[in-house]
């Protein structure tokens, strides 16, 4: 039975949008990784986003297929205007795959990453999953991240170019009804450190997408404070994004919706584990 379900697998069509800004260090070993997945990619789009040093080049000669960003831009990470850049990639890739895939430029997958996350979406009845990065808290996480072909078709092939679009696209599936799942089996690496707990710019449009999606002004102040005893400039800098966020970016009334539930079910959580521990 398991060797008939690993057959069906192996025939499905996965699709990869990778998007790169100077990672002349780490592409080649995202691309080595790819390329050595239990289950092979069957395309794999790379969004070359104006690199000044080698990235092209060397993705160039794993044989797979590199799109040059059409401008110049200052570097977009976080912001929402790094949604084009993936679109780009989501325009160009094959609409007749079985599931796609989103990386980042620096992160390196597990060997069967791409089997395993599988394996549980088919299992749990999934259309968005991803494995775990190293050393965090699982989370849904954007870079390796797969998804069917049903819900990125549902959701156009593209991300909204606003604050928080990675969020975003799992709060729209939810409230369109699709199931979202993680693996943690399936582990990766990232080649330089994550998160954006160390850089005030980056907590400024953390602080517009909360408000983009609808988090409360109290949850918000909730995770503010957190980063204020880390670094006050930190709390300032993200609470600004909240504050300053203009009307015409925030989602529509149900995904806003959905994020005041999901925000309370994690309330309930948190004081449920609080109340409760031994």
């Amino acid at each position: 039975m398991e060797n008939n379900q690993k057959s069906n697998i192996l025939v499905l069509k996965i699709g990869i949008v990778i998007i790169a800004r100077d990672e002349q260090q780490s592409i080649g070993e995202v691309l080595d990784a790819l390329l050595n997945q239990s289950i092979k990619p069957h395309e794999i789009i790379l969004v070359n986003d104006n690199s000044k040093d080698n990235t092209k080049q060397i993705a160039l000669k794993y044989k797979v297929k590199v799109l040059d960003f059409p401008y110049d831009h200052e570097n977009w990470v976080i912001s929402g205007k790094l949604a084009k850049v993936f679109n780009l990639g989501f325009q160009n890739i094959s609409k007749n795959l079985d599931y796609y895939m989103i990386l980042g430029g620096d992160t390196v997958l597990s060997k069967n990453y791409i089997e395993l996350v599988i394996k549980k979406m088919k299992k749990e009845n999934c259309d968005i999953c991803s494995g775990v990065i190293d050393n965090e808290k699982a989370d849904l996480r954007g870079s390796g991240r797969i998804i069917s072909q049903k819900l990125l078709k549902s959701q156009k092939f593209s991300y909204p170019e606003n604050y928080g679009y990675e969020t975003y696209m799992i709060f729209r599936a939810r409230c369109d009804g699709f199931k979202g799942c993680i693996e943690k089996k399936a582990e990766s690496y990232v080649t330089r450190k994550t998160g954006t707990f160390y850089n005030s710019v980056k907590l400024y449009h953390r602080g517009c997408a909360y408000r983009a999606l609808g988090y409360s002004f109290l949850f918000s102040i909730a995770l503010g404070v957190k980063l204020y005893f880390k670094k006050p400039k930190f709390f300032l800098s993200f609470m600004n994004g909240w504050i300053s966020c203009p009307k015409s970016s925030f989602y529509e009334k149900e995904v806003r919706k959905f994020t005041k539930k999901y925000q309370k079910e994690r309330i309930k959580k948190f004081l449920s584990s609080f109340l409760f521990k031994k």
